[in-house]
């Protein structure tokens, strides 16, 4: 009869031991979304599967967020006015699209212009040219 008990104490630690074990283990989340034109995978691995699904939103947040502020296929962006600006004038951004256009002028000078954010002009006449299935005039 001891033998009996001893073994399902032993049998019962181990199951809460297991259980333990595994709880310490840190959870990852995965998302997996269209966005800005694209599929956006997400990843987060936090200490509970609710916290790291919260991140995985978090992280998809800030996504529509760039997208909200810097989508060059939507006219109400701040790059969207930003193209359709007359030439000459100027508006206010918020910093990250401040920051974004910094750094996309710095890469634009350290590659030679071969990445080149002023390209709008040309890459509508690709598109034109594509639906229209003619020649670009650039």
């Amino acid at each position: 009869m001891l033998t009996r008990s001893i073994w399902a104490i032993a049998v019962s630690l181990s199951f809460v031991a297991a259980g333990c074990v595994e709880s310490d283990k840190p959870s990852e989340v995965v998302g997996a979304r269209t966005i800005m034109g694209t599929f956006a995978r997400v990843t987060a691995v936090a200490t509970s599967k609710s916290v790291a699904s919260a991140a995985v939103e978090i992280g998809y947040g800030r996504l529509e967020d760039v997208n909200r502020l810097m989508s060059d296929y939507n006219p109400g962006s701040e790059v969207g006015r930003l193209n359709n600006l007359p030439a000459g004038e100027s508006m206010v951004v918020s910093p990250e699209t401040f920051e974004c256009i910094k750094q996309a002028l710095a890469v634009g000078k350290l590659s030679g212009g071969a990445f080149d954010i002023t390209c709008r002009p040309i890459v509508s006449a690709w598109k034109n040219a594509g639906k229209e299935k003619t020649t670009a005039d650039c």
